[in-house]
């Protein structure tokens, strides 16, 4: 909230401004401004769960307006005190111009160096999944059988949209690229996997899943490991996977089986910090580690090879 404090003060003084030097026009335009701002609080104090970045991007728009209406409302009021002195009209409006152009840059530059400065901080939106995608892309587009069509699956406990990641630069690298019928809402009708055999699966597996697959299908030779990424060493992945037992024990222990589950397989655990009976240091440790990120293993095989593990249908 304190980083509110100064669009807030702003926004309220160039309204004032504005009322004072009668600016009816921008002062109807902070108004707007004013009221889908408040809309948009409303709204996404309404979003349940997650809020995914592409649910509020929206606002960067009433961000942009936001201070497009303090400038207009400033300016119109430093042209109505300049009109007030026809006589020292020109001269002051000479220094004027270049207050304000001093003052803009000033703005303008505070503004740039903290809004990198964020941007290093908080990073590029869904930028977590360039980490896992990145180390993986190149072995898959080398390794994936021509001419195609692949049907791409995706198996995990996190975003399946790292499997579209990988759909789109197969598409790129020249495989075209079909799914699933529970997919195709999502793709279109046109690579419907049922009209267009493919000539093989490509299966993209994160997280717990990852182990999963390579000690079913790898093993009996049902699926072939082209690509891996872990974050973590050996040593590392062995503690955590331990720790997670450790930590679904106690939460077992205090009756949330649910998040006994979803602390051995990699889901959101954000719930068992301050449970009575669970260790918030392990808790910590465990986080820390997650942050770090999900393994993640690209495996191909036939159209007709069973795996024994279900696909994740978005």
């Amino acid at each position: 909230m304190p980083a509110l404090l100064v669009p807030a003060l702003a926004f309220g003084f160039a309204a004032w401004v504005a009322w004072r030097s009668r600016s009816l026009a921008a002062l109807r335009f902070q108004a707007v401004v004013a009221v889908a701002a408040v809309a948009g609080v409303l709204s996404v104090s309404r979003i349940t769960g997650d809020v995914y970045n592409y649910l509020i991007r929206w606002w960067w728009v009433i961000g942009a307006l936001w201070w497009v209406s303090i400038a207009w409302s400033l300016w119109c009021g430093c042209s109505s005190v300049l009109a007030r002195h026809p006589r020292q009209g020109r001269s002051r409006q000479l220094r004027a111009g270049a207050v304000l152009a001093a003052g803009a840059l000033a703005a303008t530059l505070g503004f740039s160096v903290r809004t990198i400065d964020g941007v290093g901080r908080v990073g590029t939106p869904d930028g977590e999944w360039y980490v896992q995608v990145e180390p993986v892309v190149g072995e898959l587009v080398a390794r994936a059988p021509r001419p195609g069509p692949a049907l791409v699956r995706f198996r995990g406990t996190r975003d399946a949209s790292v499997g579209d990641a990988l759909r789109l630069q197969l598409e790129r690298a020249g495989v075209p690229v079909v799914v699933d019928d529970d997919l195709v809402f999502k793709f279109g009708g046109s690579r419907r996997a049922s009209d267009h055999p493919p000539q093989y699966v490509v299966w993209v597996a994160m997280g717990s899943a990852v182990t999963e697959m390579e000690q079913g299908p790898v093993v009996s030779g049902t699926l072939e490991e082209i690509a891996r990424w872990d974050p973590l060493t050996t040593e590392q992945r062995a503690w955590l996977v331990a720790a997670q037992e450790r930590l679904a024990s106690q939460l077992r222990a205090a009756g949330r089986d649910d998040l006994a589950e979803a602390a051995v397989s990699g889901g959101d655990i954000r719930e068992a910090r301050g449970i009575e009976g669970v260790d918030d240091g392990l808790w910590e440790a465990i986080t820390a580690a997650r942050l770090r990120g999900d393994p993640i293993a690209v495996l191909i095989g036939p159209p007709g090879a069973d795996p024994g593990v279900s696909a994740d249908p978005v």
